[in-house]
C-alpha cells in the first residue's frame, strides 16, 4: 500500500524508490 501511495505521490521521480516497490511487488506476487 505504501509503494501505491509513493508511486502516485511525489516521489514517482525517484527511480531508487520504484525500483525498490517494484521489487519488493515482485517479491509479494512470487512465492
Amino acid at each position: 500500500a505504501v509503494c501505491l501511495e509513493w508511486l502516485r505521490g511525489p516521489e514517482l521521480g525517484r527511480e531508487q524508490v520504484r525500483d525498490l516497490c517494484a521489487r519488493a511487488l515482485l517479491g509479494v506476487l512470487t512465492p
